[in-house]
């Protein structure tokens, strides 16, 4: 023992030796108590966790662990262990060789979870660094950077401790430990190896600013199975030049150095370290015709590889501060990078080799760059350049446009997200030979500000082989006016004036609101002997008439010699090919050439459509899907009477009140019209199944009533008619699947952000949280925090609340702090999702959706319309909240980091329970392998 204090002495200092000879006299045993003894090897779980002398064992297999839970083998020689592994089968090859099943494939949840960071760095100084994080410079062990990091852990319900192995060369196994009860609890059991990893990412940052370290950690130590330093174990050194001056063949005790675990979370700690949304399906990389990844990596001069290391350099190494990177050039079977080292540098002499870490500088260096004043790569070159491959095949794994891939990987920033949403907006739409385009990307990415600003350029493109006009159309009138007045601020000096076309109905109700005249229905107007309701109040309402006329010439001062931009409603959009008023009115000289023959002919001539950007599309714009009985009906309805639904408005209303009294539905006439838009068209049919999304659905459950129900499927053809070109904007999943299927060719793009970091969502997971007692629910939570928005469901008559619909595209929740709510849905809804389901092929619409609509509401203080420390909560029920974990999660934008709530805190406490409620022969096997501890 005295031999290695005095070396750590002599390389380290004398504060470094004193901690070794503390942890050698006071061996620290905890984890191997607490986290690997009871879950080395449990047969009645499957589970085992590989410990071995040496990284050689065959498939890491579990031999050694039954053998020492046996009390067959010792422990004295182990120098590694794994997390906890599914017991392996063997085979044999045709050769006689065992064949075990891969370590990737058995991760499974143990107890507890293992993330451990390793810094390797050959710098004699940072043996002493690493020392230095252990070392406390007050009272207590917390006084010092790992002790700061197990107090950010603990923050979170799961932490279990740390414990700090020395590996018996140059680093230390910083071991974070997490019990995995909360998890399992809240329903999490798919891909939990990707889950882990992704893990292991997110606390990576946080361990490193925390310890203020600039080297970078090992991140095979990212995987779960991946072989890491046992606590107390043993090294034989096997290289020459270790740092203590130990000879090769020796070996090395991996003394304990710093510990300590909790008996307890925190007081009012509930957020838990697992988040959901990370657990889901890892990518596939295709590497077909790409370079292979690895220490061999071969670069082509034109691979994008190349160019996204290269890009990556040039954000560390720029003009702003020097050196300037500007390319690589093979060098010794790697890449060399060159730099200039100022501003009139033409001779790009300076360069870095694949081990360096700053550059070399060479050539005229008048701003005295040194290796203390440039920028510093935390890993050489080459390792940084494998890592960023890595992340380039990451952002490239899954089949996407190469609009798509490049969105991808320009996106690093708000700026960028922007920058890069302008510029697929453009080539979209002066793409001719795309006349159908779909766009789907994050909330709050400018869309709209990106065309309002090039506005000009956008029409100058589409008008210069036909005239017409540009319309916008949005969820709603006060969103509709909302972004006429933006673009007006942008526009309206530059030849174009936006106006809010309202339908003639609204146009009318308003009409007759500001005049206090009871407006005629479409029924008065039949019983009256009228065509339709404009011709009744052109007869019978003058007054009315004269404030269409009055209102119809103010909006046309309004535009005056600027070209009009039409700003309205989906429903007004999706009509516009139709000859109804709510077009025919907008015309210039609609009221000048009213009563001419071809009235009609004009109006349309002038309200003709070069561009519709239709905003935040549902389902149901694209389709029409209803239980196929309605159609039924409407057919035997136009069969009974065909020559009244050929015919105007007030004649069909007639022949269905005739028929309604004869044949009673409960369906509006509203819903018939739906209907009758495609009468003598194909349906598709299909019959309703459980997909098992909401789980087991009983005979008498709520949703039974759903399944093996034949419903009607139709495309809505208003796409291919309305203007020469559409362009659909979404932020949501379930309309995208939907657009996919149809027959309309939609060029689609789908875009994301990998490379922005996801704000986070505090979920608290509630039994008690359904659709029935959220108002309820809603008082009692604002006793709490009286000035919080909420958006949910059954939100009505409650003030500064809203529903996610009405949220939907709002920037009036921007700076504050939001709570969310989220349901099951209703019956009605769970039927006509699972017949899409049925009609798309798919078995996962309605979770998309749940995750649709909670990245919707989300997006409206987070992501990129996060301004200050706006936070944002949701409240879900526990029950969905468990069923919705799997790969839906995957397209979640914002991160959730889950509270246990009382409900998952019981089931977390049971499952623990059960864990350490081992058989009498697991206790007996626990007790050989501390006795054969202690011993050692």
């Amino acid at each position: 023992m005295n031999d290695i204090i005095e070396d750590v002495a002599r390389i380290a200092g004398i504060k470094a030796a004193r901690q070794f000879k503390q942890a050698l006299n006071n061996p620290m045993t905890e984890m191997f108590e607490r986290i690997i003894a009871p879950q080395l090897y449990r047969p009645n779980h499957n589970t085992h966790m590989h410990v071995s002398p040496n990284n050689k064992e065959a498939g890491r297999n579990h031999i050694r662990s039954r053998q020492i839970a046996e009390g067959r083998v010792s422990t004295n020689n182990l120098a590694f262990f794994s997390n906890v592994m599914a017991i392996p089968n063997c085979s044999m090859d045709e050769d006689g060789n065992e064949r075990w099943d891969a370590p990737s494939s058995r991760v499974v949840w143990g107890e507890h979870q293992v993330l451990t960071f390793e810094f390797d760095n050959n710098e004699p100084s940072f043996f002493a660094e690493q020392l230095s994080w252990l070392r406390s410079a007050g009272k207590t062990k917390f006084d010092s950077p790992i002790g700061r990091l197990f107090e950010h852990c603990s923050q979170w319900v799961d932490f279990a401790g740390i414990t700090v192995v020395y590996s018996g060369n140059k680093s230390f196994h910083i071991h974070i430990c997490f019990a995995t009860s909360t998890a399992r609890a809240q329903g999490i059991t798919e891909h939990v190896r990707a889950g882990l990893v992704r893990h292991w990412d997110r606390l990576h940052p946080e361990v490193v600013s925390i310890l203020g370290t600039t080297a970078e950690p090992d991140r095979q130590l990212r995987f779960p199975e991946q072989l890491r330093r046992y606590p107390g174990g043993n090294r034989v050194i096997s290289k020459p030049n270790h740092p203590l001056g130990i000879e090769e063949g020796q070996s090395v005790g991996q003394t304990v150095m710093w510990e300590h675990y909790r008996s307890r979370a925190l007081r009012g700690s509930t957020a838990s370290f697992f988040d959901p949304t990370l657990f889901v399906a890892p990518a596939k990389v295709d590497r077909a015709g790409g370079g292979s990844k690895g220490k061999g990596m071969v670069f082509s001069a034109t691979t994008p590889e190349l160019d996204f290391c290269a890009n990556k350099m040039k954000s560390i190494y720029n003009e702003r501060t020097f050196p300037a990177f500007v390319d690589f050039a093979p060098y010794a079977g790697a890449y060399r990078a060159y730099f200039t080292n100022h501003i009139t540098d033409t001779n790009p002499a300076s360069y870095m080799e694949a081990g360096y870490t700053v550059p070399h500088i060479a050539g005229s260096n008048p701003l005295g760059l040194t290796h203390q004043n440039m920028p510093r790569l935390p890993r050489p070159l080459g390792e940084m350049m494998e890592q960023w491959c890595e992340e380039f095949h990451a952002i490239n794994d899954v089949e996407r446009t190469e609009v798509e891939r490049d969105f991808a990987l320009a996106v690093t920033d708000a700026e960028t997200a922007r920058r890069e949403m302008g510029r697929v907006i453009l080539n979209t739409l002066r793409d001719s030979a795309a006349p159908l385009s779909w766009i789907c990307a994050p909330e709050g990415i400018s869309k709209s500000t990106s065309m309002f600003a090039n506005h000009p350029r956008i029409d100058s493109w589409l008008s210069a082989d036909c005239s017409g006009l540009c319309m916008y159309a949005f969820a709603d009138y006060e969103s509709a006016r909302e972004k006429a007045e933006a673009f007006n601020a942008t526009n309206a000096k530059r030849g174009y004036y936006g106006v809010v076309i309202q339908s003639f109905e609204r146009l009318y109700n308003e009409a007759c609101a500001a005049l206090k005249v009871s407006p005629i229905s479409l029924r008065d107007a039949a019983n009256g002997g009228f065509r339709n309701i404009l011709h009744a109040v052109e007869v019978i309402q003058p007054m009315i008439t004269a404030r269409l006329i009055a209102d119809h010439s103010v909006m046309w001062a309004e535009i005056g010699e600027r070209k009009p931009v039409l700003f309205t409603v989906h429903a007004v959009a999706h009509r516009w090919h139709l000859n109804s008023p709510s077009r025919l009115m907008a015309a210039a000289s609609y009221w000048l050439v009213r009563g001419d023959d071809d009235h009609n002919t004009i109006c349309r001539d002038e309200t003709r459509l070069n561009l519709l950007i239709h905003d935040e599309v549902k389902t149901a714009d694209l389709i029409t899907a209803t239980p196929s009985v309605h159609v039924q009906y409407v057919n035997a309805m136009v069969a009974n009477a065909p020559e009244a639904w050929g015919a105007n408005s007030t004649d069909r209303v007639r022949a269905y009140d005739a028929y309604r009294t004869q044949h009673p539905t409960d369906m509006a006439y509203g819903d018939i019209m739906l209907i009758m838009e495609h009468h003598g068209h194909d349906w598709a049919e299909v019959v309703t199944s459980d997909s098992g999304e909401y789980g087991a659905i009983g005979a008498d459950g709520p949703y039974a009533a759903a399944l093996g129900q034949r419903w009607s499927v139709i495309e809505r053809q208003w796409p291919s008619q309305v203007a020469r070109k559409v362009l659909v904007l979404t932020t949501e999943t379930v309309p995208t699947v939907v657009a996919r299927k149809c027959h309309i060719d939609w060029q689609i793009h789908d875009l994301y952000t990998p490379q922005i970091k996801r704000d986070e969502v505090v979920v608290t997971p509630k039994r008690k949280v359904t659709a029935r007692n959220l108002p309820a629910f809603y008082a009692t939570y604002r006793l709490s925090d009286p000035d919080i928005a909420i958006v949910g469901n059954k939100t009505k008559a409650l003030p500064d609340a809203m529903t996610h619909q009405r949220a939907r595209g709002s920037n009036n929740l921007i700076g504050r702090h939001v709570l969310q709510t989220m349901v099951f849905v209703s019956p009605d809804e769970f039927a006509y999702l699972e017949a899409l389901n049925e009609w798309t092929g798919s078995t996962d619409l309605i979770r998309h959706r749940h995750i649709d609509e909670f990245n919707q509401t989300a997006g409206r203080n987070l992501g990129f319309r996060k301004r200050g420390d706006a936070k944002h909560y949701l409240v879900v029920n526990l029950t969905l909240f468990q069923l919705l974990v799997g790969a839906p999660l995957s397209r979640a934008r914002y991160a959730m980091t889950v509270t246990a709530n009382r409900t998952v805190r019981r089931k977390a406490s049971a499952l623990a329970a059960l864990d350490t409620n081992a058989s009498p022969l697991d206790v007996m096997r626990a007790k050989l392998i501390r006795q054969d501890e202690f011993q050692h």
